[in-house]
């Protein structure tokens, strides 16, 4: 009895094998492509499709979708079986293998149970082929036959009104960003990741000090121009393909170093030479424009990064730009791509969203920095207006804005970037910066 006993209870602890979160198949090359005109396909993307659908005869791709930063690629599908009969439109994801993977562990976390049926489902594990350095994952499709959904940023466009604004905060807000508890944290541990990488540095010849990612960001300091050689990175692929993303060890309330490293050779222990930091990076994106009297928000990045913030922390989405929130008929409101998503700083994605709409709807709207100085000054854009009254509602302390304003700075410079901005969006993402700076 026993040891019977004992061989019950050691089944029932024994370590069950990890659910594989990707699977690795073949591509069912007689699968017919069949992309609407405007949509180009590389061969890989195809034959990614050619393994995710590898069951049907045809494949109908109806639609891309503008993607934000990630270098993944986003195509509202249409399967047909060989007999002829089709099935739903659904939404295809596909891109680097390590994002969509991390797309569906954080779906399984903080999406699948919590957020509201209009959530677009992702229906099974990714899938892959063998020797590929991309992934698919598969979404469920919301809308209606022949209106096909469209990003908020050419919602917004058509119809610069905040009633999309309100209804996402009111969809999605009871799961993720209302469900919030007290959280002090250092503005650099949520924000620096937003901005560019603190070295970016090209393999080269000679020796020189370690730049050492083990070591927190405050206590490295080099100059553009210096040999150095890497030590204690981690690194992955970027989406060019042809540079990595190396990541140093975080520290208690501090960020890790990161370094753009230029070329695809282990870097550690490779010597390489800077030839940019965070500062001279950002100082040549603005180079030129006119702050009409305000002060260089760049002067102040350092100190303020330092703040200690009281806040609130919830489920955030991590990558709350115009293209991953999309619209449908009638005006429903649902959210893609999940590769960031996360517990983190609540007013994260609203500050996110504020940019964006800088950007990507102001901007393409007033010609003239000096208009939108005015407008800002004023306060009375409807959209802008929206997003700050919806993040006051998630405040620690309901009567300081301080907060936002914080992340808003932060992501206002971040945003510098990225290279789909037009300089005229530079230049009111810079204003803005140089706005909140006044009063910080």
């Amino acid at each position: 009895i026993l040891g019977g006993a004992l061989s019950l209870t050691a089944l029932a602890i024994r370590p069950r094998p990890k659910k594989p979160v990707m699977r690795i198949t073949q591509p069912n090359r007689g699968l017919s492509i069949e992309p609407h005109a405007e949509v180009q396909l590389s061969a890989q993307t195809a034959a990614v499709l050619q393994t995710l659908f590898a069951e049907y005869g045809r494949l109908v791709v109806a639609q891309e979708f503008p993607m934000g930063y990630s270098g993944a690629q986003t195509y509202l599908v249409q399967p047909i079986d060989p007999e002829g009969r089709a099935d739903a439109y659904t939404v295809v994801k596909i891109g680097p293998r390590g994002i969509i993977s991390r797309e569906f562990d954080n779906y399984e976390s903080f999406v699948k149970k919590r957020l509201p049926p209009v959530t677009g489902r992702i229906q099974h594990p990714p899938v892959t082929l063998r020797g590929s350095s991309l992934a698919g994952v598969q979404y469920t499709f919301i809308g209606e036959p022949g209106q096909p959904p469209t990003s908020l940023r050419q919602a917004l466009l058509e119809q610069p009104t905040p009633e999309h604004l309100y209804r996402l905060f009111d969809t999605f807000g009871p799961s993720w960003w209302m469900q919030r508890r007290p959280f002090n944290f250092r503005l650099a541990q949520e924000y620096d990741r937003f901005l560019p990488p603190h070295y970016v540095v090209e393999p080269a010849s000679g020796r020189g000090p370690a730049l050492d990612g083990r070591q927190p960001p405050g206590q490295v300091s080099f100059e553009a121009g210096r040999t150095v050689v890497l030590r204690g990175f981690s690194s992955r692929s970027r989406a060019d393909g042809s540079s990595l993303t190396l990541s140093g060890a975080g520290h208690p309330g501090q960020p890790g170093l990161r370094v753009h490293w230029m070329g695809r050779a282990a870097p550690n222990g490779a010597a390489g030479k800077i030839t940019a930091t965070r500062s001279s990076t950002l100082q040549s994106l603005v180079a030129g424009f006119d702050r009409f009297g305000l002060p260089d928000p760049l002067e102040r990045l350092a100190s303020i990064e330092q703040e200690m913030v009281q806040g609130t922390q919830s489920i955030v989405h991590g990558d709350l730009n115009l293209e991953n929130i999309l619209v449908g008929p009638g005006g429903i409101v649902w959210l893609i791509d999940f590769a960031e998503t996360r517990e983190g700083h609540t007013l994260l994605d609203f500050a996110h969203l504020h940019a964006e709409i800088i950007a990507h709807v102001i901007a393409p709207r007033i010609g003239r920095p000096e208009a939108y100085l005015e407008e800002l000054g004023i306060g009375k854009d409807p959209l802008l207006g929206a997003v700050r009254e919806i993040a006051g509602g998630c405040l620690f302390d309901s009567k300081d804005m301080r907060e936002y304003d914080l992340a808003l700075y932060m992501f206002s410079l971040g945003s510098l970037k990225f290279a789909n901005l037009t300089e005229h969006a530079r230049h009111l993402l810079y204003l803005t910066a140089s706005h909140l700076s006044a009063s910080l």
